[in-house]
C-alpha cells in the first residue's frame, strides 16, 4: 500500500491520473487506457529510460563520439522505447485477459 502511495503522485504530476474526493473520490484515469502508452507511464514512475549513463548524457565520457558499444546502447535504448511507445494500457488488459484465460 505504501508503494503503491509514492506510485500515484509521479503518476498525477504527468496527467495520467486525477484525483477526485469525497465519498465516491478515489484516482482515475485522466485518459481512456486506449490513449495512455506504457512509456508515458514508466517515463512517469521511473524517468527516461536509457540502457546506459551516457546514451542521454555523452558528455559524460569523453570516449562517447568513438564507442562502439555505446552506439549499440543508443539503438537498444531507442527500440525499447519505441516499443513501450507503441503499447497502451488497453493493450495490457488485452494481453493479461488472454493469458488468464
Amino acid at each position: 500500500l505504501k508503494y503503491l502511495g509514492q506510485l500515484i503522485i509521479p503518476l498525477k504530476i504527468a496527467g495520467l491520473i486525477k484525483a477526485t474526493r469525497g465519498s465516491h473520490g478515489g484516482y482515475f484515469l485522466s485518459r481512456s487506457p486506449e490513449k495512455i502508452k506504457l512509456s508515458e507511464v514508466i517515463n512517469a514512475v521511473e524517468g527516461p529510460i536509457a540502457f546506459s549513463e551516457c546514451v542521454d548524457s555523452p558528455d559524460i565520457c569523453y570516449r562517447s563520439k568513438s564507442c562502439a558499444a555505446r552506439e549499440v546502447w543508443e539503438k537498444a535504448t531507442r527500440q525499447f522505447n519505441k516499443t513501450l511507445g507503441s503499447i497502451t494500457l488497453a493493450d495490457m488488459l488485452k494481453r493479461q485477459e488472454a493469458k488468464s484465460g
